[in-house]
């Protein structure tokens, strides 16, 4: 194959500084770039407190499996002054086994241009509970109040309470009101639950819960054996905490998912007495040991507008190199403002993306945005390069593989870092093979004929 003719008298030298400026350009770039990526940190913030205000009215993540059974008891202590004085404290102990069985129901509601998820969820505590163990808790009780005794029932956030049916507890059937500031829990309900006089016998128990919530719905394995069965109409749930399911199954249509957790796997402690372990440990260990779902989007569209903008810089300088290359082929030329207004035209597609995906589905408002993005440069390009409607297509068609790439990647989760270095790499490749013979000094000599 015979070799390129030769450019130009000192076309090499005036190339290099061609590719200089148009590097230095794409750098500049940049500042746009980040004004939009600012933007789009703007708008998602927004979006961010208009789901707040809706959550604060509906209800935020619930979080419910606590269950505790309080047991009120006289004992003789000595005061600081050095006397000794009968007072009342509590011994508190959680369910040998706790099942709960929750449908959730999500859906997304709309806030001005903004989507939040909520849920409804009806869910059922059973299980059994046995009278904390006075002599094992190295309690001195003077006299214990089996009549007084009450089960607590935790609830994340009263104000997404819908419906709470009686406590079945044995053979009562006990109403249950919310806890006062003297409660285990800071939030939640509870009942008088009394019990016969030196009682030891497990006491099976159940609850129906109705609740609106928000975001996630989480579960405390507050059992010796929690188990733990979930179903929702919602096709990416987000699966996390400090269990995973044991066993799970996700379709189209929706999940199902069980978790089985035992007492030795978690840091609170089945049974205690008031005082030996303080309040606000107890509630950080709990909530270390919750688990759940949340109801997630698995990408919105702010989150892939400013994914997109990561590329933002390479598919600059890659149209760039397009032009470039047209001009080194062809032996034609542009100036720096030209690749300038290009590059403007190239970054105003990610602020026609943002503006358009808050009112339309994510994949139109790109297919806008890409389609007048396109038309505008191949136009701009057909007239700037003298190229007319062939060169105008041939542009139009790079820009159209280009974005289509972007959009393939915008789609990806798990393998875009791979797609995108396979992509990258086959640009160098056919950049070098375009260029293999190009003179970039300007001084080979044209073989004689």
């Amino acid at each position: 194959m015979a070799p390129l003719s030769p450019l130009p008298p000192h076309t090499g030298g005036s190339a290099i500084l061609k590719i200089v400026a148009i590097g230095i350009l794409g750098v500049c770039l940049m500042i746009p770039l980040t004004l939009v990526w600012i933007l789009v940190a703007e708008r998602s913030q927004r979006r961010d407190e208009a789901v707040t205000e809706t959550v604060s009215s509906i209800g935020k993540a619930q979080t419910v499996g606590g269950v505790v059974l309080d047991l009120p008891y006289e004992t003789l202590e000595r005061l600081p002054n050095g006397t000794t004085a009968t007072v009342t404290r509590h011994a508190y102990v959680h369910p040998e086994q706790l099942t709960i069985e929750a449908t959730a129901t999500p859906e997304i509601r709309h806030r001005s241009l903004y989507e939040v998820i909520v849920y409804r969820t009806t869910v059922r505590l059973k299980g059994t509970m046995a009278p904390p163990d006075l002599a094992r808790l190295n309690a001195a009780p003077v006299t214990v109040h089996w009549d007084r005794a009450a089960t607590t029932v935790e609830i994340a956030d009263l104000r997404g309470t819908l419906a709470v049916s009686p406590l079945t507890f044995g053979d009562l059937q006990v109403t249950l009101e919310p806890t006062t500031d003297t409660a285990v829990f800071a939030k939640g309900v509870r009942g008088l639950t009394p019990l016969a006089a030196g009682s030891s016998t497990a006491i099976p128990f159940a609850v129906d819960l109705t609740l609106a919530g928000s975001d996630a719905l989480r579960f405390v394995p507050g059992g010796k054996a929690t188990d733990v069965r979930l179903g929702a109409g919602w096709p990416d749930p987000g699966f996390n905490g400090a269990f995973l399911p044991t066993t799970r199954s996700i379709t189209a249509d929706g999940f199902q998912a069980r978790w089985q957790v035992s007492y030795l796997a978690r840091s609170f402690p089945h049974a205690w007495l008031e005082g030996t372990v303080d309040r606000g440990t107890m509630q950080l260990q709990r909530s270390q040991a919750t688990f759940g779902v949340s109801f997630v989007q698995p990408v919105d569209h702010y989150q892939k507008t400013e994914r997109a903008l990561k590329y933002g810089l390479l598919f600059i300088l890659l149209t760039f190199t397009v032009f470039l290359l047209w001009e080194l082929l062809r032996n034609l030329r542009l100036h720096p403002v030209q690749y300038l207004l290009i590059g403007a035209a190239l970054v105003v597609f990610y602020l026609l993306l943002l503006s358009l995906a808050e009112h339309m589905p994510f994949a139109i408002a790109y297919g806008v945005a890409a389609g007048a993005t396109i038309a505008l440069v191949a136009g701009y390009a057909a007239s700037a390069l003298a190229t007319g409607v062939r060169g105008a297509l041939g542009i139009g068609a790079w820009l159209s593989a280009l974005y289509g790439v972007l959009f393939v990647l915008l789609q990806l989760e798990d393998v875009a870092l791979l797609v995108g270095s396979v992509f990258v790499f086959v640009m160098l490749a056919l950049v070098m093979f375009l260029t293999r013979r190009i003179d970039w000094s300007g001084a080979r000599v044209p073989e004689p004929v």
